[in-house]
């Protein structure tokens, strides 16, 4: 359909959808009719109708609306969003006044607040609304403890999208400092949490110059506090600075300098591991945050300098195997450390078994460790897993060059079985696994996968166009094989 035949449908919609707000109609024909204009926009880039009548009609049904209401409102916000996107602010704008936004986030109603919080997210510029109090109201609800769900995570959008803008920072802390300042000294566990994320979320955009230690920062003996506290708020500090030490370290390419973020993230890394060594004396730590703690640790193996995992690993994590998460430290820990480090664990500890799948898919991304592994990785071996195993494992194999050399020099039976046409396989997990890992050896060239090249590509076109009777598959020489 052309943009402008789209458009004349549009106006249809838009005309039949005022006419129903406007004549009072039951709320069902109100939601149907809703849902046919989203029908109608969500094809178009932009919307070349005035959309001024049928924004201002959805401003008087949600202010007119009750908690009893049986219309929709998450399609009405989902249409208002479409709107917002679709059309130029100044129109929003011309509808929805500062005195009206504020007026809604005030509201008792939860869409309309919803709706507030989504038409200030779009607000263009971005610091727009920087110089108004509409930020102070937020502040205000965000850090309200009987705020609703819905409206923290609107709200949360809010700062999500208009962060980037200096201005709006600077009315977010120091037109809120009292409010913040009061939060970060406080032992509200719920109201810390949400401080967490509105730092953690600043943290992407703030300059150095706007870094307040004593804000983002936070002591090993708060930490320590908050485990005691709430496994939740611990858990949300663990991801704070997982969250941190991304930003740190992630190649950014705005060319923002963020380096200096590492500081705080390494002075931290031995509380966090002090606690892992702990775990015993907190039972929380074991069911509910231990896969937080190594997704923080996962990252700090993967520092440039690894002086600060091994360190973190000697006094703490001490990776042996007589550690009884050891299974899961082979599976994320860089193999490149565990290469340089723990050589003869590895070779004494991979075997190819479902148990040790997690650790040997991680090990073989680094060709030295595979190399160390390799000879475990024989045809007799695969072949004895499950299938869905053998496609998880086959999966990772296809991924690296290294890898896929060995698999289609070393493994013949392994890749008979894997072109076979498996028309038998039930899982659809299986079924992905096994087209991924033909999809990925495929990605090398004819040179590279040699004999097996015409083979993955018509298994791969079986994949494609699955025919409705299997035909005798061709046999490989068994001479080959």
């Amino acid at each position: 359909m052309s943009t402008n035949a789209g458009n004349i449908h549009v106006k249809r919609y838009i005309d039949d959808l005022n006419e129903t707000l406007e004549s009072n109609q039951p709320p069902d024909q109100v939601n149907f009719e809703i849902k046919k204009c989203l029908l109608s926009l969500n094809p178009l880039k932009t919307i070349t109708e005035d959309p001024k009548k049928l924004v201002a009609n959805i401003k008087r049904l949600l202010i007119e609306s009750t908690s009893e209401s049986e219309l929709d409102f998450d399609l009405i916000l989902e249409l208002l969003n479409t709107l917002i996107n679709k059309c130029c602010f100044e129109v929003i704008l011309e509808v929805f006044s500062i005195d009206d936004l504020k007026m809604a986030l005030k509201s008792t109603l939860l869409p309309l607040v919803n709706a507030a919080c989504n038409v200030i997210s779009r607000s263009y510029p971005k610091g727009l609304f920087a110089t108004s109090d509409l930020f102070d109201v937020i502040i205000g609800l965000y850090f309200n403890i009987d705020t609703d769900v819905s409206v923290i995570n609107s709200i949360e959008k809010v700062f999500e999208e208009l962060s980037s803008n200096e201005l709006v920072r600077k009315r977010i802390f120091e037109n809120n400092s009292l409010i913040i300042d009061s939060v970060r000294r406080g032992t509200e566990p719920t109201l810390i949490s949400r401080l967490l994320e509105l730092l953690k979320i600043e943290s992407k955009f703030i300059d150095r110059c706007e870094f307040d230690e004593k804000l983002f920062s936070f002591t090993s003996q708060e930490i320590f506090n908050y485990l005691k506290a709430d496994i939740v708020l611990f858990i949300n500090i663990v991801v704070y600075y997982t969250d941190f030490l991304d930003e740190a370290t992630v190649v950014n390419f705005a060319n923002k300098n963020t380096e200096w973020l590492l500081k705080y993230v390494l002075e931290i890394i031995p509380t966090f591991g002090k606690i892992y060594s702990l775990g015993d004396n907190y039972p929380d730590i074991r069911y509910f945050s231990r896969t937080y703690l190594f997704k923080f640790f996962r990252k700090v193996s993967y520092l440039e300098d690894d002086s600060y995992f091994k360190s973190l690993d000697e006094k703490y994590l001490r990776i042996s195997e007589q550690n009884k998460n050891l299974k899961d430290f082979l599976s994320f820990v860089n193999p490149a450390y565990l290469f340089r480090y723990h050589c003869s664990l590895l070779r004494d500890y991979i075997t190819v078994t479902p148990t040790k799948l997690g650790a040997i898919r991680n090990v073989i991304s680094d060709p030295q460790c595979f190399e160390l592994i390799k000879n475990h990785l024989t045809s007799d071996a695969i072949l004895l897993l499950p299938y869905m195993e053998q496609m998880v494992l086959l999966q990772r194999l296809s991924l690296f060059s290294h890898s896929v050399y060995y698999l289609v020099h070393s493994l013949p039976r392994v890749m008979s079985n894997l072109i076979q046409n498996s028309g038998d396989i039930s899982e659809p997990e299986t079924a992905s696994l096994r087209e991924e890992a033909i999809v990925n050896l495929l990605r090398f060239n004819s040179t590279t996968l040699n004999v097996w090249y015409i083979p993955l590509t018509d298994a791969l076109a079986k994949i494609s166009n699955p025919k409705t009777k299997h035909e005798p598959e061709p046999q490989l020489a068994s001479s080959f094989i």
